[in-house]
């Protein structure tokens, strides 16, 4: 069984969009499809991100599917500066 808390680990791209009318955040992985939450503040989001990130790899194993690759670890990907 693949360890969560490495895939967790690895670089993959994480989002964290502000909205000015309920003054939350939303947050999501680009890889993982469909990885999206919410939190009253930045830190909550990520916690709450971190914890559909776990729930997401886990029923991904459990249906068969291969967990992404991050994007930065994929040839032909640019990097984005500063990395």
């Amino acid at each position: 069984m693949m360890d969560v808390a490495y895939i967790l680990n690895r670089p993959y791209k994480m989002w964290f969009i502000f909205d000015q009318e309920t003054l939350g955040y939303t947050a999501g992985i680009e890889e993982f499809p469909g990885c999206l939450t919410e939190g009253d503040t930045l830190e909550d989001a990520h916690q709450m991100l971190l914890d559909a990130a776990e729930s997401w790899i886990l029923a991904s194993i459990e249906m068969g599917h291969e967990i992404p690759i991050p994007l930065m670890d994929r040839p032909n990907v640019p990097k984005e500066r500063g990395e």
